[in-house]
């Protein structure tokens, strides 16, 4: 059943790069009582790339899972994505703390793509 659903996520995730419905699609997903579908969903967000800007906040809220590949994955995609508001940089660092070292490192690769854009946005009004 997982690697069916992940397949299906990582192809919602390739016609993310086009739609707005599939990006929608996995940002629901992150809220599934399943972790390693979470997980899949996020993963699918990161392999969306910069498009998926409309799932920061979702992203930021799956940083703090109680599963840490969901964490992982959210990390990994928020340093995909491109701009971050100054209060998401900040709360992203909070993951270099994390329990999980894959955590720490994909939030501190993050934090690195990130920091290194010149297009950090200023906090989300």
């Amino acid at each position: 059943d997982y690697p069916f659903f992940l397949t299906a996520a990582k192809s919602l995730a390739k016609v993310g790069s086009e739609s707005n419905k599939a990006v929608l699609a996995l940002i629901g997903l992150l809220e599934h009582d399943d972790p390693r579908r979470r997980s899949a969903a996020a993963h699918s967000l990161y392999l969306v790339g910069p498009n998926a800007k409309s799932a920061i906040a979702d992203l930021m809220r799956a940083s703090k899972d109680s599963n840490s590949g969901v964490r992982m994955w959210a990390c990994k995609a928020l340093g995909m994505v491109g701009a971050l508001p100054a209060a998401d940089i900040t709360a992203l660092e909070e993951r270099l703390e994390d329990d999980d070292e894959r955590v720490r490192v994909a939030a501190a690769e993050a934090l690195k793509q990130v920091r290194y854009r010149e297009d950090v946005q200023e906090p989300r009004q």
